[in-house]
């Protein structure tokens, strides 16, 4: 089952109007999920992080320091790519966030 909606702040919130802000300050951005996972919601990136939002609801940030320069910018271009992102985080980096947000 695709990941259509997701719960922030208690209100439901589809893919065309996801519109939760980040504590850093930037938005988050849907993820195309072309290879149909259906796993990853959403995400944000900064120079040195990432954040992750899972259909599930969680939300976890990888940042350099706890994943590593090269996973995280791998992680980015999956990300944009809309294809991957959830693969390549359970084999290279799933313990190693930062923080696990909500």
């Amino acid at each position: 089952m695709q990941c259509v909606y997701f719960l922030i702040d208690s209100s439901a919130i589809g893919p065309a109007g996801f519109k939760h802000k980040l504590a850093r300050g930037d938005m988050f951005k849907i993820y195309k999920d072309i290879d149909g996972e259906y796993e990853i919601a959403a995400y944000a990136y900064g120079p040195d992080w990432i954040q992750v939002y899972f259909c599930t609801g969680d939300i976890y940030e990888y940042t350099y320091h706890s994943a590593g320069q090269q996973n995280i910018e791998t992680m980015k271009r999956f990300a944009d790519s809309g294809e991957n992102l959830n693969l390549y985080i359970n084999t290279f980096v799933k313990k190693r966030f930062a923080s696990h947000i909500r």
